[in-house]
């Protein structure tokens, strides 16, 4: 899966793990990037921070929280909110579903003159959030990844591999690249996403790809429908 092992749950890697040898493989190197001052003080004077990845919350939680500590967070899940909440942020608004849609339509009903960021990478897609007029973004991380790197996930994989958990646009494109380096480690793949622009995708290249069917606990919803698609092959 193109995901961080230490952000599985531990029973959710025990499950997969009695199904049969897992990689986690995030195929991504984040970094936070130095803002500029005009970055700065749009954050600064900013009512709401829009958060819609886990590492953007951690570059908000380690670099930017003091700088506007008056503002409300926006975030897409439960689980972004309660390690915002046990950090100490009190001012949130939780997505109902977790997707940029369901944060948009909430969004959209605030006052006209509220100023709103949203603090992002550099490959983040705007799936939703864009259709909000008076949105500001701001760059906070940056998301690279290298030949030697792929090169380097290529050799260590262990074949053959016919379920892949793939957590972003960029993380599918940087995977058909490892695939193209060795096909022979690769089966008849089955694809499961998180959201409905990796699934848009992965169905324009007519690949066998499944989505969630409730917008909540994506994660935990898809790996648990791998393992019971697996369990239910043998």
């Amino acid at each position: 899966m193109t995901y961080p092992q230490e952000k599985v749950a531990p029973d959710l890697q025990a499950q997969l793990a009695a199904m049969g040898p897992t990689q986690y493989l995030p195929l991504r190197h984040l970094t936070s990037v130095t803002l500029t001052a005009p970055d700065e003080h749009l954050i600064a004077t900013s009512d709401v921070l829009v958060l819609t990845s886990p590492f953007a919350l951690t570059v908000y939680l380690g670099h930017l929280r003091n700088l506007a500590p008056q503002a409300t967070v926006a975030v897409l899940s439960q689980k972004m909110a309660t390690k915002l909440t046990n950090a100490g942020v009190q001012r949130l608004v939780v997505a109902p579903q977790e997707n940029q849609a369901s944060l948009q339509r909430v969004l959209q009903d605030y006052p006209g003159g509220t100023i709103m960021t949203w603090l992002r990478g550099n490959l983040t897609v705007a799936h939703a959030m864009d259709q909000l007029p008076k949105l500001q973004m701001v760059q906070v991380y940056q998301n690279t990844w290298s030949k030697a790197q792929t090169q380097l996930v290529a050799d260590q994989l262990a074949a053959p591999i016919t379920r892949i958990l793939v957590t972003s646009p960029a993380s599918f494109q940087r995977l058909q690249q490892v695939i193209q380096l060795v096909p022979a480690k690769f089966g008849q793949i089955t694809y499961y996403v998180l959201g409905k622009s990796t699934l848009e995708i992965i169905r324009d290249t007519h690949q066998s790809v499944i989505g969630p069917t409730q917008m909540k606990a994506v994660l935990r919803q898809m790996l648990q429908k791998m393992c019971r698609d697996e369990a239910e092959s043998r």
